[in-house]
């Protein structure tokens, strides 16, 4: 979206059950320390369909709610997902959007109190939705963000996603093949899962 644009560089992998995940990965035990139950909300059907994903989601870390507006480009990956990414906070006051100015090239204010209104009026209107519970947290040793997620409705409920950022799209792919090595290394190829969950999200529900 700009030059100082973020790029996800992410992949994630199947299993039954949390504690599946546990006994296969040992280290998750004691990685993961942070629980975290979300919503996320998907608008605009047009641009999804496009490969492009605006979303609005409710975080609850610690018993603290915050709201954050999302945007994921098309992805560009062909081992793992590669996207740029930017989230922001809107919880309290308004403030102009980066997001919808990249999208629009409008200034447009927005906060949680304004945000379905606004952009249903641009004409990018909610579609799906779903919620879970993830544990998240970081891996020293392979120097990755780790995120074991937990949805029923979607055809895995359980996905361990692996995570790396990258500053530019030549990092992006350098990181990719960082991120399939340590698949290789974890013995986790046979359970990737290529799509990403929105997908999964819009296949059981659309």
């Amino acid at each position: 979206m700009s030059k100082e644009t973020v790029y996800e560089v992410e992949t994630r992998v199947y299993f039954k059950s949390f504690e599946e995940a546990f006994e296969k990965l040992p280290f998750l035990k004691n990685d993961l320390t942070r629980k975290i139950d979300w919503t996320t909300h998907t608008y605009g059907r047009e641009l999804f369909k496009t490969d492009i994903l605006l979303r609005f989601s409710e975080v609850i870390n610690n018993g603290t709610k915050k709201y954050y507006l999302g945007y994921k480009d098309k992805d560009l990956g062909s081992i793992c997902n590669i996207r740029a990414e930017l989230d922001e906070e809107i919880t309290s006051e308004m403030k102009v959007s980066t997001i919808l100015k990249a999208l629009t090239g409008k200034d447009v204010s927005v906060n949680i109190h304004t945000i379905n209104s606004t952009l249903s009026d641009l004409g990018y209107e909610r579609f799906m939705s779903f919620s879970g519970d993830n544990l998240t947290g970081w891996n020293e040793e392979l120097k990755i963000s780790l995120k074991l997620m937990h949805c029923e409705i979607l055809e895995f409920p359980v996905l361990l996603e692996l995570e790396m950022s990258a500053y530019s799209y030549d990092e992006a792919l350098k990181t990719e093949e960082v991120l399939k090595s340590i698949l290789e290394k974890l013995d986790l190829l046979d359970r990737v899962v290529r799509k990403e969950p929105p997908t999964l999200l819009f296949e059981v529900t659309q």
